[in-house]
């Protein structure tokens, strides 16, 4: 996500990832089950068709850099409480 490239999901849509993907417009969601549909979506993003709905917080938020601010932070917490 934080490489603002656009994610084919071939999963349940039920799935939490899913709802993730899709209510932060950042790709597509097919059923794994539907071969059309992930061909239909695969031509989508070839083509330049799908666009992003997210914002740029939505991918600063899922940046390596955030995400490694984030492990940091978890691992002082971790080690202050053994001291």
């Amino acid at each position: 996500m934080g490489a603002k490239t656009p994610i084919l999901a071939v999963v349940d849509p039920s799935f939490r990832v899913a709802q993730l993907i899709e209510e932060n417009g950042l790709g597509v969601v097919v059923h794994p089950d539907n071969r059309e549909e992930i061909a239909d979506a695969i031509e989508r993003m070839l083509s330049g068709e799908f666009q992003y709905v997210s914002n740029k917080t939505t991918f600063d938020e899922f940046s390596r850099s955030h995400k490694m601010d984030e492990l940091a932070e978890v691992l002082d917490s971790v080690s202050e409480n053994n001291h």
